[in-house]
Order: structure tokens, then sequence, then C-alpha cells
């Protein structure tokens, strides 16, 4: 019986794989409210991703993402952050898992070609931040530019972190088993070192004594007092992504989109 019943069972599962493009910005210590901080610091993203559609109203998804992210307080029209005058680029590879809720279908059956969506899920990603020094890019976490690693102060930090995701999207038929998809969302760091900028200053004298030159002028570039506040702790960093994706369903297809059936419209879900 078992056996008999494989087949039927292969016909039902539904899957889909595909590629995205779009762009990836960072939210946190040293982002600047302005369209000018957003049209400089927003960076090409890749996007490839593969899902496993549970039902018609859930899909499991999965994907690698690959982008970068900085940002420079020369950008801002604050002058206490202009006198801080730190900056920071970092690339990011990231690894996600994340539930995907067809919206619609919960108000309308009727066969359609779009529907919107909302997803939610955890990731895993790498990055390191370097900040350019005499005209090159120097990465700042073997640094401790906050005293990370001298006596008294926090280890350094990790290099690899997690994140909670989440956002909306909208995805629509085009029908032969392709679907494309736009999606918009964010992610919550479970670190606030992205921008190598979380809690207070090192005096220049102990950032030397410690870590050397490079790390003194990095770290504090006004000359300010061990304690003084450098960035904002309370808050960890985020960063958020926008993506078009285009992707061909393998299976049942309408499982791909929506609920929507090939009873007079003309779509393949």
């Amino acid at each position: 019986m078992l056996i008999l019943s494989f087949p039927i069972l292969l016909s039902a599962q539904s899957f889909d794989v595909g590629i995205g493009v779009g762009g990836a910005l960072y939210n946190g210590d040293l982002s600047v409210a302005s369209a000018q901080y957003v049209q400089q610091n927003t960076h090409p993203a890749i996007y490839l991703n593969a899902a496993y559609h549970l039902n018609d109203f859930l899909s499991f998804r999965t994907g690698f993402l690959a982008s970068s992210l900085s940002a420079d307080d020369a950008l801002s029209s604050e002058q206490w952050q202009l006198n801080r005058n730190l900056n920071f680029t970092t690339s990011i590879y990231e690894l996600s898992a994340q539930l995907e809720v067809n919206l619609w279908t919960f108000f309308d059956n009727r066969p359609m070609r779009g529907m919107p969506y909302a997803y939610m899920g955890g990731s895993v990603f790498s990055f390191n931040p370097k900040a350019n020094y005499n005209g090159q890019l120097v990465p700042l976490q073997p640094l401790g530019t906050e005293g990370q690693g001298m006596p008294g102060y926090d280890d350094k930090y990790d290099l690899r972190a997690f994140t909670v995701l989440f956002g909306f999207g909208y995805k629509y038929d085009l029908g032969n088993g392709f679907v494309i998809s736009t999606s918009f969302g964010w992610r919550r760091a479970s670190t606030d070192y992205l921008d190598d900028v979380s809690k207070n200053y090192v005096s220049n004298d102990e950032l030397y004594n410690a870590s050397g030159l490079m790390a003194s002028n990095l770290g504090n570039k006004i000359g300010a007092e061990t304690g003084s506040q450098r960035g904002g702790s309370f808050s960890n960093d985020w960063y958020n992504v926008g993506i078009v994706s285009v992707n061909y369903v393998i299976g049942n297809k309408r499982r791909g989109l929506s609920r929507a059936k090939q009873v007079g419209c003309p779509t393949k879900f």
C-alpha cells in the first residue's frame, strides 16, 4: 500500500528554486536619517533561494544572501556625529530559513495570479567591519577600538551573528511555472557591532599602549576620556533587505502561489 501511494505523494509535493537581486541597507549607531544616506549606503544584494510548499497557505524557504553594509558620520547634519567622524563597511554572507504565509487565501479562495504574503524566520551571517585609514580599508575587530581584549574590558566580538527576520512581499504568476516576487524585510542582529560601535570611548593613551597607533587613531578621533559615550548599546544593529526574485515551481504549481485552481482562470496555479 505504501509503495502504491508513493507516486501520489510525490505528485502532491511542490518546490520552487530561484534567484533574486536587490539591495541591503544598514541601520545602527552610524546611520543617518537622510535621502543621501539611503542613496549612498544601499548596496547590491544577490539572493539564492529554494522553498518547499507545505500546503496552499504555508511555505518553508531557505536562502543565501550576499551583500554589504556601510555608513559614515560625515553624511550627518549633527555636529556631534561629524565630530565623532567614524565610518565602516562590511560584506555580509547570510544563510536564512523562514516561513511564508500566503495572506489573501484566508479571505478569498477565488483563482488569482497575484498574492501578498508575509514571512518570518531567522538567519546566521558573517561580517567583518572595516574602516578607511590613510586610504586603505583596515579590519576593526582585531584592533579592539572600544578596549575589547584589554584587561577589564569585554572580549573581542564574534564575527558571526544571528538575526530575527520578518517582512512582506507580493508574488505574481508569470505562467509556465515561473513566479516573480518582490519583498522587503527587516533583520534584527544579535550583535551591536556590525559597525564596530556600541559602548564607550577608551582614551587614546590606553588604546595606544595596548594596541598601537592605528587602534588609537581609529577608536578615538576626538581625544575623549575613557567612559565617554561613543555608541548606543541599548539597541542592537539592524539591516533591511529588498529583493526581486524569479522562481520556478516544480510539482504542484498552484501551491507556489495560492489556492487558485484552474477553473475558468488563465493561471497555472
